[in-house]
């Protein structure tokens, strides 16, 4: 089983996203809009500046889910379907983030137990299918996480930089969810410097490339 995931992987991942994106939106255009989706749609109608715009002098929200929403509309419409695709194929996404997190930081175990939970969750599948930018945050957040413990193990200026883009990402999707960035900055130096090793079962995953590099490496990525 061990060999078998970790060699197909990236297949497992496609597999989860399609899998993901099937059986959400198979069902998501089933119920009518609410409230907070309609004012999504009526500022999806306005031009990605009167968003920005908005966002700054009236809604406490940050615009980026409203200027994507207003593209995705463009191309895909605003039925049921059209509004909610973003949100599940974001969510989708999520889930096959999350398996390869589990899987190339801790083990093949954890990778599987955490896509079964992500996949039969109630509150999760909710949010996945509706047409605000909760389900971009948690894609967005699992990225944040990704490339936080890739910088960790080995620091490289590219993961830098998409390291950057993530949490700029999520700064601009909603305030409440920049503890993220605050929690990796505080757990930065204990990670940065220490020796630590994580176990994929009987492997070790060492994580002690120079203190400085990771550093640097942080430093540079913060948005």
């Amino acid at each position: 089983m061990k060999e078998f995931i970790f060699k197909y992987k990236y297949l497992i991942f496609a597999a989860i996203v399609i899998i993901h994106f099937a059986f959400k939106f198979y069902k998501c255009g089933e119920a009518g809009l609410w409230y907070d989706e309609c004012f999504s749609v009526q500022l999806a109608q306005k031009s990605a500046s009167e968003i920005i715009r908005i966002s700054m002098e009236e809604d406490p929200n940050p615009p980026l889910y409203g200027v994507l929403i207003h593209y995705w509309l463009n191309l895909f419409g605003d039925s049921e379907e059209g509004v909610r695709s973003l949100s599940v194929l974001a969510s989708s996404l999520a889930a096959g983030v999350l398996f390869l997190l589990c899987l190339n930081f801790f083990n093949w175990q954890t990778s599987v137990f955490a896509s079964l939970m992500f996949f039969t969750s109630n509150e999760l599948y909710y949010y996945g299918l509706e047409a605000r930018t909760y389900a971009l945050i948690i894609l967005f957040v699992l990225c944040s996480y990704y490339l936080y413990l890739s910088i960790i193990k080995r620091p490289t200026l590219l993961k830098a930089i998409l390291f950057a883009v993530a949490n700029a990402c999520i700064f601009y999707s909603h305030f409440l969810a920049c503890f993220v960035l605050i929690g990796e900055l505080l757990l930065f130096p204990f990670f940065a410097f220490t020796a630590g090793r994580i176990s994929r079962d009987n492997e070790n995953l060492n994580f002690s490339v120079s203190a400085k590099s990771k550093v640097i490496i942080y430093l540079l990525s913060q948005p």
